[in-house]
């Protein structure tokens, strides 16, 4: 496949088929060049596998060059608004944060599908860098919830789960907290176009991030 998808992106390079050719290429160097083993799981168009810890930095330098070409080619088809998001991500694997950051903050105005998870990766550089305060303003307990509903993204994860998960401790009868939290996060987030929170609440079950 991946000999395919580059000769594909060879022949017509500014094609349809092959500018798809070329991000499905620089995708699967990406993935190749990660350890799958853990990390976080996002369920996004342009990003429906796992993103686990990048090992091998040949083969993310290889992807960025491939993103960055799709993106200089055609620069506003719908895979250049995926690659947006990927490429801000292998950035951050090889230490780039100075590209990182725009590039995921054109990545979350570009996309909604990719706002949530964009979000969560800037927001995690600015607290690698020690910028607290830009990430989103989000407390470390609203992050980790966030964290956690993203893991999940299309189901509903139980109160109990989270508390166990973001808070580190089990939910007890009374406890309210995660409710409290919920409102806080969803006011921070702010909308979707259509005027939904990116937070739904499931009755019965918990709390779902919204995947368009």
């Amino acid at each position: 496949a991946q000999r395919y998808h580059d000769m594909l992106s060879r022949w017509f390079p500014r094609s349809e088929a092959g500018i798809r050719a070329l991000y499905f290429s620089a995708q699967q160097d990406a993935y190749a060049s990660q350890d799958l083993s853990g990390g976080t799981v996002f369920i996004f168009p342009g990003s429906s596998g796992t993103s686990g810890n990048y090992r091998n930095s040949e083969a993310t330098r290889r992807a960025i060059a491939k993103y960055e070409l799709l993106i200089k080619r055609a620069p506003k088809s719908i895979w250049a608004t995926h690659a947006r998001r990927e490429l801000g991500e292998a950035y951050h694997a090889v230490g780039d944060y100075e590209r990182a950051i725009p590039t995921l903050e054109r990545s979350i105005a570009d996309s909604e599908m990719k706002a949530v998870e964009s979000t969560l990766l800037l927001a995690r550089i600015y607290l690698d860098r020690g910028s607290s305060e830009k990430a989103l303003e989000l407390t470390s307990t609203e992050f980790n919830l966030v964290e956690v509903l993203a893991r999940n993204a299309g189901r509903p994860v139980s109160k109990a789960e989270l508390s166990e998960e973001a808070l580190g401790r089990a939910l007890t009868r009374f406890d309210r907290s995660i409710d409290v939290h919920m409102s806080s996060i969803r006011q921070k987030l702010g909308n979707l176009a259509d005027g939904r929170s990116c937070i739904q609440t499931v009755i019965r079950k918990g709390y779902q991030l919204v995947v368009e």
